[in-house]
C-alpha cells in the first residue's frame, strides 16, 4: 500500500488540487515532509491541499505509515528523518525476519538489501540480514543458474565483512563454480571469475582455477598418451586454456604447448597401431604416417614426452619394421631397388636413426644399387 506521504507526492504530481486549513498532525507532518522529507522541493503554495489529502487518507495507512507518529513526537526536522528511518527500519527487521521463518531467505534480503541502498542497515536489520544474505546463496548455489545472485550478493562489503555469511559466500561460490564446470559451461564459470572485485572472491577464483587447470591437464595428458579419446580434445583445450589464464604467469603458454602435444599424440598412436598391421602381413610396407607424425613430433617444443614420442616412434617405424621389410626384400634384390627399402633408408638418413643390425642392412641395400629416398 502506498504511504500516506508518498500518495500525496503522486497527487501532488498529477495536479490535483484542494483547499483546507492547515493545523494538526497533518499540518506539522507536512511542514516536516516539505522541508526534508518525500515533499522536499514542492512549492509552498501547494501546502494547504496536501494537509487536505494527508487529513483524507484513511486511518489503516496513517497507522501503517510511521511518519505521522515521527511528526508528533519530533522537534525538529533531523530527529523527524531519524525517527522515520528507525521505526520503518525496525518496521522492515520484523519483515525480515518473518520472511526468513517462513522460508523465503531470499526475499528477506531483497528486504535487506533496499534497505542498505538507502542509507545503510539499522543496527537491528544486520543480524537478520546477515542470516538471510548466508541462506540467500545457499539457496541460489544449487545450480550454476543461480551464479548471477550468489556474485553479486557476495561483492557487498556488509556482506563479506561478517565471518558467517563471508564462509557462506565462499561454499556458494566455488559451489557454483564447479557446477558450471560439470555441465561444461566453463565459459559460465571463467566469466564469472573475470567480473569479480571483492578480494575474498578473488581467492575463491584463484584456487578454483588452480584446481581445474590441474585438472584440464590430467585431461590433455590422458588424451596425449592414449588413455581417453581425443573426440572433445578441442573443447577441453579450449578450457584448459581459460583457466590457464585465470592462473597468470606461463600458465597459458604451457596449456598451449601440451594440447599441441595431445594434437600429435592421437596420430602417434594411430601411426605404431598401423606399424603393427604391417608386420602382421607378409608383404610389407612403411607407413605414410610414420613420416608425417615424426615431422610434427619434430616440429614441437623439445620436451621429456617429444623425446620419448620420437624414440618410440623410430625404434618401431625404421627399426623394428624397417628391418622386417628389407630382411625380406634383401635377398629378391637383382637390379632395381624396391621402394619400399629404399623408403626405409631414406627415413632411417633423416631421423638419424642408429641401429647396428638396421645399419648393415642398409649397408647390404647399398652394396645392391638401393638409395635413400
Amino acid at each position: 500500500m502506498m504511504r500516506p506521504m508518498m500518495m500525496v507526492a503522486a497527487l501532488l504530481g498529477a495536479g490535483v488540487m484542494a483547499t483546507g486549513c492547515s493545523g494538526g498532525v497533518c499540518g506539522k507532518l507536512v511542514e516536516f515532509e516539505l522541508e526534508c522529507g518525500d515533499l522536499k522541493g514542492a512549492p509552498d503554495s501547494a501546502k494547504s491541499a496536501m494537509i487536505d489529502m494527508c487529513n483524507a487518507a484513511p486511518d489503516s495507512a496513517k497507522k501503517e505509515d510511521p511518519s505521522f507518529a515521527c511528526a508528533e513526537e519530533a522537534k525538529d526536522c533531523a530527529a523527524f528523518k531519524k525517527c522515520k528511518k528507525d521505526k520503518r527500519a525496525a518496521k522492515e527487521v520484523d519483515e525480515i525476519k518473518k520472511q526468513i521463518a517462513d522460508g523465503k531467505a531470499s526475499d528477506a534480503f531483497q528486504t535487506c538489501s533496499f534497505q542498505a541502498d538507502d542509507g545503510g542497515l539499522a543496527d537491528a536489520a544486520k543480524g537478520p540480514c546477515l542470516e538471510a544474505a548466508a541462506k540467500h546463496v545457499a539457496e541460489k548455489s544449487k545450480d550454476d543458474s543461480g551464479s548471477y545472485e550468489v556474485r553479486t550478493t557476495c561483492e557487498l562489503e556488509w556482506v563479506r565483512a561478517d565471518a558467517n555469511a563471508g564462509k557462506a559466500c565462499d561454499e556458494a561460490f566455488k559451489k557454483i563454480l564447479d557446477a558450471a564446470v560439470k555441465a561444461d559451461r566453463v565459459i559460465s564459470a571463467t566469466s564469472d571469475c573475470e567480473g569479480v572485485k571483492h578480494k575474498a572472491n578473488k581467492a575463491v577464483c584463484a584456487t578454483f582455477a588452480k584446481e581445474q587447470f590441474a585438472a584440464f591437464g590430467k585431461k590433455v595428458t590422458d588424451i596425449r598418451d592414449g588413455k581417453a579419446n581425443n573426440d572433445k580434445r578441442i573443447s577441453i583445450c579450449s578450457d584448459y586454456e581459460k583457466f590457464g589464464k585465470l592462473v597468470g604467469g606461463d600458465s597459458v603458454k604451457s596449456a598451449k604447448a601440451l594440447c599441441e602435444e595431445a594434437d600429435v599424440g592421437g596420430d602417434l598412436k594411430e601411426a605404431l597401431d598401423k606399424v603393427g598391421d604391417e608386420l602382421k602381413k607378409e608383404k610389407k610396407k612403411l607407413p605414410w604416417k610414420c613420416g608425417s607424425v615424426m615431422d610434427d613430433l619434430v616440429k614441437l617444443p623439445e620436451s621429456a614426452w617429444t623425446k620419448t614420442a620420437k624414440k618410440k616412434l623410430a625404434d618401431e617405424c625404421v627399426v623394428k619394421l624397417g628391418v622386417a621389410i628389407i630382411t625380406a626384400e634383401l635377398p629378391g634384390i637383382k637390379s632395381v631397388c624396391p621402394l619400399n627399402v629404399e623408403n626405409v633408408m631414406g627415413a632411417a638418413s633423416k631421423y638419424k636413426v642408429a641401429d647396428a643390425n638396421l645399419t648393415k642392412l642398409i649397408t647390404d641395400a647399398t652394396g645392391k644399387g638401393c638409395k635413400a629416398r
